[in-house]
């Protein structure tokens, strides 16, 4: 993790993953999750505001978990 401790973001990382692989996360674009993922977290993590991790998720979402990456949609 560029700039950082793993230990730091370990528990970022692990909650993008394992939430990517319940039936109904898996393939969703994260427009679609985050909402569901922050409640989640805020349940799980009380320790740690959802604003603090939010990007550390979303990355993790996009690139580490296999989701598809949210694209801007073309009118």
């Amino acid at each position: 993790v560029p700039g950082g401790r793993w230990e730091v973001y370990e528990a970022r990382y692990r909650f993008a993953w394992e939430m990517a692989r319940l039936p109904g996360y898996a393939g969703q674009p994260w427009p679609r999750v985050r909402p569901e993922l922050a409640a989640r977290w805020e349940v799980q993590h009380p320790e740690v505001d959802w604003d603090t991790v939010e990007d550390s998720v979303r990355d993790a979402w996009e690139n580490v978990a296999g989701a598809a990456p949210a694209t801007p949609s073309r009118s």
